[in-house]
């Protein structure tokens, strides 16, 4: 893939600017990209959560289904963000996610993401700004229902 049509490298370059290695590194989380069609489940609550994706094209969400038969969406994910974040240090999936729309993801395993950490400092940073800011939504959310 070429590196200026790469939704992650865009979505980066936002927090801060982009070495050409960096930008390699982002650009190998966008390989093997797969078509998917809007309303397919990518994974469901509960299922072996060992595996990122990153969001080339489409829009996905995740969810849970309340005990009331409700569901609660709790996140909304746009091209160039990396799905799965949340669930980094759990065996199990905490989340549905769904896609909203035809779209294209790229799936890599959560050890692809730590190397990706040991080799750039600067994309460190700024995978824990997009979890911060992530965190300080959803809190946000929270507050809003209450």
């Amino acid at each position: 893939m070429e590196q200026d049509k790469s939704c992650i490298i865009r979505h980066f370059s936002h927090y801060c600017s982009l070495t050409d290695d960096e930008k390699a590194l982002l650009a190998s989380l966008e390989e093997s990209p797969t078509s998917i069609k809007a309303g397919t489940v990518l994974w469901e609550m509960g299922a072996p959560a060992n595996e990122f994706c990153t969001l080339r094209s489409g829009w996905a969400y995740s969810y849970r289904h309340l005990e009331n038969g409700d569901r609660q969406i709790l996140e909304v994910f746009l091209p160039g963000d990396i799905i799965g974040l949340r669930e980094f240090a759990f065996s199990q999936r905490l989340e549905n996610v769904r896609m909203i729309s035809d779209g294209v993801i790229c799936h890599f395993p959560h050890k692809r993401m730590l190397e990706v950490f040991r080799e750039s400092l600067s994309l460190t940073s700024v995978m824990f700004a997009i979890a911060s800011r992530q965190q300080a939504l959803l809190t946000e959310r929270l507050v809003n229902l209450a």
